[in-house]
């Protein structure tokens, strides 16, 4: 059986043996193809992904001609059916086993599932295995705006669940676990507000509240200099919580105050943070 990978560089495995595919245009087209499974492609809009909005006269013959070269690749390791024509354009049909993204939206699926009956453990354990799908960037070797785009709002979902599966290791107290990894993420995606907050939260969880007091000096520095904004007020608020020692790094409520870029709505619930001040305080270091 086939499968694809589109969560890291366009990848095709047969047999357990990578299928090569160079053409550049050829990897867009499928690209799209399977970014859309078993949708219905326009033409239009793989033209659109091949040249952008100036398309030669000769576009769509050339994009029939890239489907039938498609074809014919597939025709030889035993998936000749794979491309249906469908007017106004063409589909890939596939099962959901077959291509990574869908494995990766079932397990967040269940993931989230599992966390809303209480099962913060299971949800953390499938949303590891759902990232560890990755294999870099999605798609990062298409040339093709229109791909890139998508990839962007896949990259999105990526540190979304990354954040959701950090809410549910800090909800089982893995503090000095998340430390490290929590370090690396925020100097990646440094005006992630969520992101900071859980740094925080882990550095405050694992007895190191000085760590965690630079850890918002930091961050309200580049704020300012960066943006021209103070941090948001969950921010400011656990600031406030962790300099009177009155904080308490679980995740169990829901925070809607956290700041982070726009992107696609993944359904998960927005895992924030609470403070219970009659509760042990851990010491610094």
């Amino acid at each position: 059986m086939l499968k694809f990978g589109v969560l890291g560089p366009l990848e095709i495995i047969s047999e357990n043996e990578e299928v090569a595919l160079t053409p550049p245009r050829q990897k867009t087209v499928l690209s799209l193809l399977l970014l859309e499974a078993n949708q219905l492609m326009p033409i239009s809009r793989l033209v659109e992904a091949v040249w952008g909005d100036r398309p030669p006269a000769t576009a769509r013959t050339q994009i029939h001609f890239c489907i039938s070269t498609l074809r014919k690749t597939f025709d030889v390791i035993g998936s000749p059916y794979l491309i249906e024509t469908l007017a106004p354009g063409y589909r890939v049909r596939i099962g959901d086993d077959q291509l990574d993204l869908h494995r990766f939206d079932s397990l967040a699926r269940r993931a989230q599932a599992v966390g809303a009956n209480g099962r913060p453990w299971e949800a953390s354990e499938l949303l590891g295995k759902a990232l560890a799908m990755w294999r870099g960037q999605a798609l990062a070797d298409v040339d093709s705006s229109l791909v890139q785009a998508i990839s962007s709002r896949l990259s999105e979902r990526r540190i979304l669940m990354t954040e959701e599966r950090v809410a549910y290791d800090l909800e089982l107290n893995r503090h000095a676990h998340l430390a490290d990894e929590l370090v690396s993420l925020t100097a990646e995606f440094p005006l992630r507000e969520r992101l900071q907050a859980q740094l925080m939260a882990a550095l405050y969880g694992s007895g190191r509240r000085s760590a965690a007091l630079e850890t918002y000096r930091r961050i309200r520095m580049q704020f300012v200099a960066e943006l021209g904004i103070e941090p948001g007020k969950e921010l400011q608020d656990i600031h406030q919580e962790i300099l009177k020692n009155e904080y308490v790094p679980t995740i169990s409520a829901r925070c809607s105050g956290l700041r982070r870029p726009v992107g696609p709505r993944n359904g998960f619930p927005n895992r924030g943070f609470r403070s219970r001040s009659c509760l042990p305080k851990p010491p610094d270091q």
